[in-house]
């Protein structure tokens, strides 16, 4: 063993009733910070990170807000937010981690469009898709927590 100064470890889990007891003894992980599941603000926030005006758009995402791609981003998000938070009990399965999931499901509903054919571009339509999926995933797996536990 060798002594070090100026270390700081840093332990993250989404499931604090699986981490072992012992490594929450008191002196070993000092201080404990609690990021709670994000609100409808902070999910825009997060989507920005993903949804970005470099992606390619579908016309009418585009021609919606006048070819503003910037706009259309944001009226995009701010309809995936809508959906997502329309049902208060939601708010249980939210996660940065679900948010970017719901992005990149999105993404690839709009290649599979242009691979059958359809128009290219990302639309308000995959989005809705997306939250569906991401949110009917996220409940199966707390339901089955639930029954394990």
């Amino acid at each position: 063993m060798e002594q070090v100064g100026n270390v700081i470890v840093i332990g993250a889990s989404n499931r604090e009733d699986m981490i072992d007891p012992a490594i929450l003894r008191p002196g070993r992980l000092d201080v404990k910070i609690e990021i709670s599941r994000p609100d409808a603000a902070s999910a825009r926030d997060i989507f920005s990170k993903y949804l970005t005006a470099d992606l390619p758009l579908s016309g009418a995402a585009l021609a919606a807000t006048g070819g503003d791609a910037g706009a259309a981003v944001k009226a995009l998000a701010d309809h995936a937010v809508d959906r997502l938070y329309a049902d208060p009990a939601n708010k249980a399965h939210m996660s940065g981690a679900l948010l970017r999931n719901v992005v990149d499901r999105a993404k690839t509903l709009a290649i599979k469009d242009v691979i059958r054919g359809g128009e290219r571009g990302l639309t308000a339509v995959h989005l809705e898709k997306a939250c569906e999926q991401e949110l009917a995933e996220a409940r199966a797996v707390a339901a089955s927590t639930l029954r394990e536990g």
